[in-house]
C-alpha cells in the first residue's frame, strides 16, 4: 500500500527533542537544515500497550545536501525519498490515508495544515 510519511523518529538519550529532529531529517534524507520554529506537537496515547508518543514538528531551511544510501531493510520494503511541493504532499497524504488510514499520516497531515 501507499504510505508517506515525514522525517522523524525517536529522541536518543541525552538529546533534546529539536537535536532528534535534526538528527533524524540527516540520517532520513541526507539533508542538514537549520531547524527554526515549532510547528507544533501531539500527543498519542495507545492505551493497550500503555504508552505514550509525543511527535513535535519544526520549519527548517535548507544547508546542505549529503549523500545518502539507502538501507537494505528500506530497499526490501520497498521504500523511497522523494521530494513534493507542499500541495502535492497535502494531497498523497489525504490519498493515501483514504485508502489505508494511519496514525502517523493523520499526525504529518496535522502538521503540514498548519504551515
Amino acid at each position: 500500500y501507499h504510505s508517506y510519511n515525514l522525517p522523524g523518529g525517536g529522541v536518543e538519550q541525552g538529546e533534546t527533542s529539536k537535536e532528534a529532529a535534526d538528527r533524524e531529517a540527516r540520517e532520513e534524507t541526507g539533508l542538514e537544515l537549520s531547524l527554526e520554529s515549532k510547528i507544533g506537537e501531539v500527543t498519542e496515547v495507545f492505551d493497550e500497550r500503555e504508552l505514550q508518543n509525543i511527535t513535535e514538528a519544526f520549519t527548517a531551511s535548507f544547508i546542505k545536501a549529503h549523500p545518502l544510501e539507502a538501507d537494505e531493510e528500506s530497499i526490501e520494503d520497498g521504500q523511497e525519498l522523494v521530494w513534493v511541493s507542499l500541495a502535492d504532499v497535502i494531497s498523497l497524504l489525504e490519498e493515501a490515508n483514504n485508502l489505508n488510514p494511519h496514525t502517523a499520516m493523520q499526525r504529518d497531515m496535522y502538521f503540514i495544515k498548519k504551515l
